[in-house]
């Protein structure tokens, strides 16, 4: 597969990955003239997909390591799933602000996977944070959806809350895609 920055990457193995461009972790890091740094995929304005009969995936890739500077590469060709550690924090959770992750010391209750659909910062705060999906449904935040501090904001040597990066690699071709430019 070409590395023409249209596919994830990958090479048939749960390991392989191709190097991602290093994505803007501040305002300071994104190119000139660029305003805003949220991005969410139910955002994106001008393409409108219609009818997308099939994806071809040519594999899995599976992350133990987290670097959330290749999860925003990621993010920024399509949703991509992660793995949280659960605590009662996480559980009773409502979407009201963004999920700090547990108190110190909090017993971890088992793991779940979210899909992380873009990112943003708050403002004037700066405080820098993933939009999720809960795949538990409706009941998890603001009606299945929330935000999630990333690293960056943790402070400093504090781990990603995510725990795994879940990602397909896919051909470069969909079948039945038609693409138009919204006006």
């Amino acid at each position: 597969m070409a590395d023409d920055g249209s596919s994830y990457g990958g090479s048939g193995s749960k390991k392989s990955k191709k190097k991602l461009a290093k994505p803007a972790q501040d305002v300071r890091d994104l190119p000139a003239g660029t305003k805003n740094i949220n991005f969410d995929w139910d955002d994106v304005l001008g393409v409108i997909r219609e009818h997308v009969s099939m994806f071809k995936v040519e594999d899995l890739i599976i992350q133990e390591k987290v670097n959330e500077r290749e999860l925003i590469c990621l993010v920024n060709k399509g949703p991509v799933a992660v793995s949280i550690d659960v605590h009662s924090e996480f559980t009773n959770f409502q979407g009201d602000g963004i999920y700090p992750g547990p108190k110190k010391k909090r017993a971890k209750i088992d793991k779940h996977l979210l899909l992380v659909r873009g990112y943003g910062t708050k403002m004037p705060e700066g405080i820098h944070y993933w939009k999720v999906q809960n795949s538990a449904g409706h009941k998890w935040g603001d009606k299945g959806l929330g935000k999630i501090v990333r690293q960056i904001s943790r402070g400093k040597n504090e781990p990603s809350l995510f725990t795994c990066i879940v990602y397909p690699t896919l051909l470069d071709h969909y079948e039945g895609e038609r693409i138009r430019q919204h006006a």
